[in-house]
C-alpha cells in the first residue's frame, strides 16, 4: 500500500512541477503580447498624427500658418522651418504630451519638401516624407 501512495505522490509532484512551469511560460507570453500590442496602439497613433499633420502641411502656405493650424492649449511651437508639437496618449492637444510631432519644411526652387516625424517621448515612431509645388509655379 505504501508503495501505491508514494507513486502517486511522486506523479502528482510532477504534475504540479509540470503545471507551474506552463504558466511561468504563457504568463511571459501573455506579457510579451501585452507590450506588443501597446507598441502596435503607438505605432497606429503615431500614424494617425502623421496623416494631420501632412495634410495641415500640404494646406499650408508657410510654417507660421503650420503652426497656427495645429496650436490648441499651447501645444504647438515654431523653430525656425520646424513646427513642433505635443499631444497626450490619447491624442489631445498638450504642451506637456508624450507624442510630440516635427514638422520640418525644405523649400526648394518651386517645390517644398516636408518630413514629418512622430515622436513617443524620444523614440522615434514613424516619418513620412511630402511635398507639394508652390501656388506661383503651378500651372
Amino acid at each position: 500500500m505504501k508503495k501505491r501512495e508514494l507513486s502517486f505522490l511522486i506523479e502528482l509532484l510532477t504534475m504540479a512541477i509540470v503545471f507551474i512551469f506552463v504558466i511561468m511560460i504563457l504568463s511571459r507570453i501573455y506579457a510579451h503580447s501585452l507590450s506588443k500590442a501597446q507598441e502596435a496602439g503607438r505605432l497606429n497613433d503615431a500614424v494617425i498624427l502623421a496623416s494631420n499633420a501632412a495634410e495641415v502641411f500640404l494646406a499650408s502656405d508657410d510654417p507660421e500658418e503650420i503652426r497656427d493650424t495645429l496650436n490648441e492649449e499651447n501645444n504647438a511651437v515654431l523653430n525656425g522651418n520646424d513646427v513642433l508639437s505635443a499631444y497626450d496618449e490619447e491624442l489631445k492637444a498638450d504642451p506637456n504630451g508624450k507624442m510630440k510631432v516635427e514638422i520640418h519644411s525644405d523649400p526648394k526652387d518651386d517645390f517644398v519638401y516636408g518630413t514629418i516625424r512622430v515622436y513617443y517621448e524620444e523614440e522615434l515612431l514613424y516619418e513620412l516624407q511630402t511635398g507639394y509645388l508652390k501656388k506661383e509655379a503651378r500651372p
